[in-house]
């Protein structure tokens, strides 16, 4: 897990702990912090279920809303590998996932099982990690480009935008994607900075609909 991450997991256990009765019961054995596997991610700092086993790091109601409608015999590509990736590959038939991050992709290479083809796909630029995800749109990096590999007709089911270079990942695949597919795109609350891309899709006639709520 990021260092950020870990200052999230810190915050929101320290706030929550102020709370006092509300925790408690929410961290009750059947509770819903411990039924979604909060509880056991901010022991673990890192996103994981009830079993122990890793999670997407998005919200719940996200996660719930995905959970039950992916199948085995779909396609699903990942802009952004982790602990997500695993989560994935154990509810659909193939995923393909690209990196940026050769210390990262290295780490989790290993412990992924063969329905997993992860990339390795360098940025090509310097700058911090959100400089990075929110590239100018109109100049896209290979990293985006790896949408171009799929031809029409075995296109992904799902596209997950959590990478680097999203405002371009999100227009290459709102370009080439059938109106099936679904496409989710994490961090939405940086409105201004994904503001250009989001009103390309809604001019490729998609609908946005949040998922609100705590995550692991």
């Amino acid at each position: 897990p990021s260092t950020l991450k870990d200052r999230v997991q810190h915050v929101a256990v320290t706030t929550f702990a102020r709370i006092g009765l509300k925790i408690l019961v929410l961290g009750a054995p059947d509770g819903y912090l411990r039924r979604t596997g909060w509880v056991k991610s901010a022991r673990a700092r890192r996103p994981v279920d009830t079993d122990g086993k890793s999670q997407p790091w998005l919200t719940m109601p996200a996660i719930a809303f995905l959970s039950g409608r992916l199948r085995d015999d779909m396609t699903l590509l990942e802009y952004g590998s982790g602990g997500s990736t695993g989560w994935y590959a154990r509810h659909v038939g193939r995923v393909v996932s690209v990196e940026h991050d050769r210390h990262w992709f290295d780490l989790i290479q290993a412990g992924l099982p063969p329905n997993v083809d992860l990339r390795y796909c360098a940025a090509e630029q310097q700058g911090d990690f959100l400089e990075l995800v929110f590239r100018p749109l109109g100049d896209p990096l290979p990293y985006a480009r790896v949408v171009d590999t799929f031809d029409a007709a075995a296109f992904p089911d799902v596209v997950i935008v959590d990478g680097v270079d999203r405002l371009n990942c999100i227009a290459l695949v709102a370009e080439r994607a059938p109106s099936s597919t679904v496409i989710i795109v994490d961090n939405l609350e940086y409105e201004a900075e994904l503001q250009p891309a989001i009103k390309l899709l809604t001019s490729h006639g998609y609908r946005q609909l949040d998922f609100w709520g705590v995550a692991p």
